[in-house]
Formats: C-alpha cells, sequence, structure tokens
C-alpha cells in the first residue's frame, strides 16, 4: 500500500491530501468513522482569494427576515456524549433538519463559513436600518423642536 496523504514541505508545512472534490478531512474517535471528535485550534483561514472562485456576483437579496424568522436555535447534546456520563453541558446550535436554510447544508454538517456569511450579511443590513432609524429620530426632534417654539411663542 502507498501512503501518499500526507507530507511536509521543507518543514514549515504539514499537508493532508484527500481525493476527489467532494473528500473531507474528519477527526474521528479512534476505530469509528462516525463518532465525531473536536479539533482544536488557534486560528482558522478560509481560502478566500477570487484566484480560486468564479461566477464572482454581488449578494442581492436579503437575510434578516430569513434569521429572523425562519431560522430556529437548539440546544442539544451528542449522543456518543451522553453515552460517556450524566454531567454533559447542553450545546447550542442548529439542526440541519429542523429549519435551517438549504444554504447552511454540506451533507450531513452544517457550513459554518456560510454561516458566518450571512450573520455579515444581517449585520449589515441591521446597520443599514439602524442609521435609517437614527435619521427619522432627528428629523422627529427637529420637528418636535419646531412645535414646541411654536407652542411657546403663543
Amino acid at each position: 500500500a502507498h501512503f501518499d496523504a500526507l507530507d511536509t514541505n521543507t518543514g514549515s508545512h504539514i499537508y493532508t491530501r484527500v481525493h476527489g472534490a467532494s473528500a473531507e478531512l474528519r477527526v474521528t474517535a479512534r476505530g469509528t468513522t462516525d463518532q465525531y471528535r473536536d479539533l482544536r485550534f488557534r486560528n482558522w483561514t478560509s481560502v478566500s482569494s477570487e484566484i480560486y472562485k468564479t461566477d464572482i456576483t454581488e449578494w442581492n437579496y436579503k437575510v434578516l427576515d430569513i434569521i429572523k424568522n425562519e431560522v430556529k436555535i437548539y440546544q442539544y447534546k451528542y449522543k456518543d456524549d451522553v453515552t460517556e456520563g450524566d454531567n454533559v453541558m447542553y450545546q447550542r446550535g442548529l439542526v440541519l433538519e429542523r429549519e435551517t436554510p438549504s444554504e447552511f447544508i454540506k451533507g450531513d454538517g452544517i457550513n459554518q463559513y456560510e454561516v458566518t456569511s450571512w450573520t455579515l450579511k444581517g449585520v449589515q443590513e441591521l446597520a443599514q436600518e439602524n442609521d435609517e432609524l437614527k435619521g427619522k429620530i432627528e428629523e422627529l426632534q427637529k420637528q418636535m423642536a419646531e412645535v414646541i417654539a411654536l407652542l411657546n411663542k403663543e
């Protein structure tokens, strides 16, 4: 058997190769393929340069109403954690079969980069709404001051 899935590059990088566009690198409990384990690291960088992308267009639909009205966040325990003891903490997040936008779903998991992008877009939409509301409040304050000034003249 030839093992060509792992190598180093001049000591500065370790490359793990999976074959095929839909292949994944998975972290599981020893001897299993479906008992997933946590991965701990300092930072995470997604490949995002346009040199890796094609058909780039501006995102032109609103997400705030979808996030507010359609997405539900649940609390849950992982089954394999519960079998290990009684004091398992609840996790919180999406359950892909329940009120989760199809754009978030990748296989039996959630694409966290997509969730982050939706969150950023939602914040942008909230900031725009907030700016509009500030402008309306400022205009109402001016009108109120004018009304008070007129009342004080009488």
